[in-house]
């Protein structure tokens, strides 16, 4: 494995969100290779937190419906933006797929609930990794939505398993956005 492709894929992944994708459809085993992937993010004890739900074809429109609902029966009249309710509906059915998030609770509670979230992170990494190796744009939304239990519900997880939002994925049909970040200096703290 080279370092240098290694870096390469890690700077080159980027937010892109579903406006910017094409209608191009994305293959069951591109999907699958872009799940596996999660299943090798750290876990401390093996408890592998992760849990996934996957949207594609109608799926995307049952999961806009939900997300619009949502939004329509727990926004106060006052707060509604019709605007927001219409790219609540449509946006799902932008994406290649959507993949709900969630973290699972073990049932033991053998690690503080952070750690595993932190696990949860790190396979949503490790698949916005691949699915930019496989020339794919994600975008991880959360909010309100994604956390209300209700969601966790529609995404058909257990009671142990809490919503942590929607992976959106697809073709951009786009120039790949370049992007910088500020220099890592002030950001550590060396104790030599």
């Amino acid at each position: 494995m080279s370092v240098d492709a290694v870096r390469e894929n890690i700077l080159q992944r980027r937010t892109i969100k579903p406006m910017q994708y094409s209608d191009r459809s994305i293959d069951k085993d591109t999907i699958d290779d872009i799940l596996e992937t999660a299943r090798w993010a750290p876990t401390h004890k093996l408890t592998e937190p992760w849990r996934f739900a996957l949207f594609a074809g109608a799926g995307k429109q049952s999961l806009g419906e939900y997300m619009s609902g949502w939004y329509r029966d727990n926004t106060p009249a006052e707060k509604f933006q019709q605007q927001k309710f219409d790219r609540l509906l449509t946006v799902p059915q932008q994406a290649g797929c959507a993949i709900g998030i969630g973290m699972h609770r073990d049932e033991d509670e053998r690690l503080p609930e952070e750690e595993e979230l932190m696990t949860v992170a790190c396979a949503v990494q490790n698949m916005q990794l691949m699915a930019t190796a496989h020339g794919l744009g994600t975008f991880w939304s959360s909010g309100a939505i994604a956390f209300a239990r209700e969601t966790a519900d529609f995404f058909g997880f257990d009671e142990r398993t809490r919503g942590l939002g929607v992976l959106f994925m697809g073709y951009p049909n786009c120039d790949w956005p370049t992007s910088d970040r500020r220099p890592m200096d002030d950001k550590i703290i060396w104790h030599t």
